[in-house]
């Protein structure tokens, strides 16, 4: 008589895996996590994102509250004598300047004043080429 055929293998189990698994973690918080503010604090917030900032002068140029800021800077720097109008040296180079825009809030969230800055572009100068030496007075 013969034997009966013998029943395959069992299927070889996979390799381990070459390196650790692990869980990737939501990059986002949960809704409990949200709704631990109050009210008064979420509209706060909801206010601060709700204003914005312009991003260049023909933004801030619009709008009448933004031209007023602009104005009060540039007054407080000519009160303070901040620079003198001079003849351009030859061989030297004009450091420009930008506006920088921001909004400035009291501690319930409504708006204290629109604040603009004019800041010259420092970076922009070459050490030997526009200037030879730093000071700070400390």
């Amino acid at each position: 008589p013969t034997a009966p055929p013998l029943p395959p293998p069992p299927p070889t189990p996979p390799p381990p895996p070459r390196y650790p698994s692990c869980d990737r973690k939501s990059t986002q918080l949960p809704d409990f996590l949200y709704s631990i503010y109050s009210d008064s604090f979420a509209s706060f917030l909801t206010s601060i994102h709700s204003l914005s900032e312009p991003s260049s002068y023909k933004e801030a140029i619009l709008d009448p509250l933004w031209q007023k800021a602009m104005a009060e800077e540039l007054a407080a720097l000519h009160k303070t004598n901040t620079w003198d109008i001079v003849p351009l040296p030859p061989g030297k180079r004009v450091i420009g300047s930008r506006w920088v825009y921001k909004i400035k809030t009291k501690s319930d969230g409504s708006v204290e004043r629109y604040k603009a800055r004019l800041v010259a572009k420092g970076f922009s100068q070459q050490y030997g080429m526009d200037y030879e030496e730093t000071f700070a007075h400390v």
